[in-house]
């Protein structure tokens, strides 16, 4: 294995890796879309049986401050989550990029680290389903203060690691 087929490789599981992080997400905001619906059809039943004036004045007063508070910070720190995630993504090119040209300037490797992640996680009540898995490499260079995560298929890992420890 070259370097170049190395880097259309780690760019192609990088693509299935952003795919997956989309499914993950739609996945996601369809469940928050199904409770958003099921309290607002729970509020829409019970304020059949109550008289609305009553209702809608004992929401706005008997809402603790705090609770206007934690919900639209929780809102906006799920959605800046959501950015950072997307911001990195997509920034990984460039840091394939800038690894392989490390490797053919000859850097060394001095240590691979391989962790499997999981991009859609449903999480049900008694169980968490996790799905989509993707194996990433955490590779550190000699002379480089960085370390660089890199999506690799499962079915090249050792080939992967075969031709990292070359340069080690």
């Amino acid at each position: 294995m070259t370097t170049q087929e190395l880097k259309t490789i780690l760019l192609a599981e990088h693509q299935r890796d952003v795919k997956l992080m989309w499914i993950g997400y739609a996945v996601i905001a369809g469940a928050v879309l199904i409770v958003l619906g099921l309290i607002v059809w729970l509020f829409v039943k019970l304020q059949v049986s109550f008289s609305p004036g009553n209702m809608a004045e004992e929401l706005t007063t008997g809402m603790p401050v705090y609770v206007k508070i934690i919900f639209p910070l929780a809102c906006l720190i799920a959605v800046g989550y959501a950015y950072r995630s997307f911001r990195n993504l997509q920034k990984r090119p460039e840091t394939i990029d800038e690894f392989i040209k490390y490797i053919e300037n000859g850097k060394r490797v001095i240590s691979i680290n391989d962790s499997k992640i999981y991009r859609i996680k449903i999480p049900l009540y008694f169980v968490n389903y996790h799905t989509g898995p993707v194996q990433m490499f955490g590779v550190t260079l000699e002379g480089v203060n960085k370390q660089f995560i890199l999506p690799v298929p499962f079915q090249y890992t050792d080939q992967v690691k075969d031709l990292l420890n070359e340069n080690s």
